[in-house]
């Protein structure tokens, strides 16, 4: 394989256009942007774990997502152990009645009181 393609890729909103000289290139810049995208939507709750409490970030999790998540979600995006989320959102739902559990069909899930 030559690795010779003139890939070439327009984006609509900045009419930008992309050309690539090879699959191996427009294959870096996926992977890059896809890189880029991830820490821009996980990066916000991961920093905050590391600098605030960690039944703080939770609830601001929460408050952000409108929706029930999981413990699962929540784990992944603050970068705090699973068992360590199920401590604290036990705490926050137990003791000071932050928030409430949801449980449909086996599964959990939290909100905000």
């Amino acid at each position: 394989m030559s690795g010779r393609t003139g890939v070439s890729i327009e984006k609509e909103g900045n009419e930008k256009t992309l050309k690539f000289e090879s699959i191996e290139e427009l294959m870096e810049y996926v992977e890059k942007e896809a890189q880029r995208r991830v820490e821009k939507t996980l990066g916000k709750y991961g920093r905050l774990g590391q600098t605030e409490a960690y039944d703080r970030v939770i609830v601001k999790l929460l408050k952000d997502f409108k929706q029930p998540l999981s413990v699962e979600l929540i784990s992944f995006l603050t970068g705090i152990s699973k068992s360590r989320c199920c401590k604290i959102l036990s705490k926050l739902e137990k003791k000071w009645r932050i928030i409430k559990k949801v449980t449909v069909s086996k599964a959990s899930y939290y909100t905000l009181s």
